[in-house]
């Protein structure tokens, strides 16, 4: 009669551990993370759902975050041995950034690239409104 209880118990006890760890794993930080390398002018960085705030040096930027510069600035985005410039009146969100991919939707504006490197399996993707670039 008393293993009843203990099995309830023991249960009880494990399913706990089960879900703290399913918890753990939702809260992980990003795979990947780049960071703003040059900020010259007015420069916005906005969270995914979030406000615009004035993008700083070396503020950390990855996936569902948007970067805009207004009429007379200019930015740089570094994600590992990438780099992003943005020209005046840019706008770009970055819908994806991790291990292997990097994806940009660029709404407005031109941006530079350089890749250094590209490993197999790895791409660079650049969402336009009226079509796309993928670097291989």
């Amino acid at each position: 009669m008393r293993t009843v209880p203990l099995l309830v118990v023991a249960f009880l006890v494990l399913s706990n551990f089960a879900g703290a760890a399913a918890g753990r794993a939702e809260s992980l930080p990003p795979e990947r993370v780049g960071r703003v390398s040059r900020v010259d002018g007015a420069v916005g960085l906005r969270a995914a759902g979030g406000a615009w705030s004035d993008a700083l040096l070396n503020h950390p930027v990855g996936t569902g975050m948007s970067v805009r510069t207004l009429a007379a600035a200019g930015a740089e985005l570094r994600i590992g041995g990438d780099g992003f410039a943005l020209s005046a009146a840019t706008e770009l969100d970055l819908a994806a950034v991790d291990d292997r991919i990097i994806q940009i939707a660029l709404r407005q504006g031109r941006i530079g690239i350089g890749v250094a490197r590209l490993a197999a399996g790895e791409s660079v993707e650049i969402d336009l409104p009226q079509g796309g670039v993928w670097l291989l």
